[in-house]
């Protein structure tokens, strides 16, 4: 029998992640790279003053979640995070004032689910 072909992933973000799950439950080996060491920690930390990274999960990254077929995997996130409804749009009115306005996610109620890493 022949190896399984490779599939390389560049990127270890939640799409590069999940792209490699996705491949390798196909049977393929799968090698995935990332530049940047943990974001939360060292030099190259989009924000070095907190170790927290929010992330906010769609309906549609949860379906991907689910669809992968990793038992448990969604819902081990899911009881990890809190449901969102609405996001804040920041801007400042004509004198200079800051408005928060607030936005809902989709017409039928939809929302996104946070986990802050």
């Amino acid at each position: 029998m022949a190896p399984p072909q490779k599939v390389v992933v560049v990127g270890g973000g939640p799409v590069g992640a999940l792209s490699a799950l996705y491949a390798a439950r196909r049977g393929y080996a799968v090698e995935l790279y990332e530049l940047r060491d943990d974001p939360n920690y060292g030099s190259q930390s989009a924000r070095p003053d907190i170790a927290v990274i929010p992330l906010a999960l769609s309906e549609r990254g949860i379906r991907a979640i689910a669809e992968a077929g990793v038992p448990g995997l969604l819902d081990r996130i899911l009881d990890n995070s809190r449901p969102i409804d609405t996001r804040m749009i920041h801007t400042r009115d004509a004198h200079g004032n800051i408005k928060n306005i607030p936005m809902v996610y989709g017409p039928q109620g939809q929302v996104n689910n946070l986990r802050c890493f």
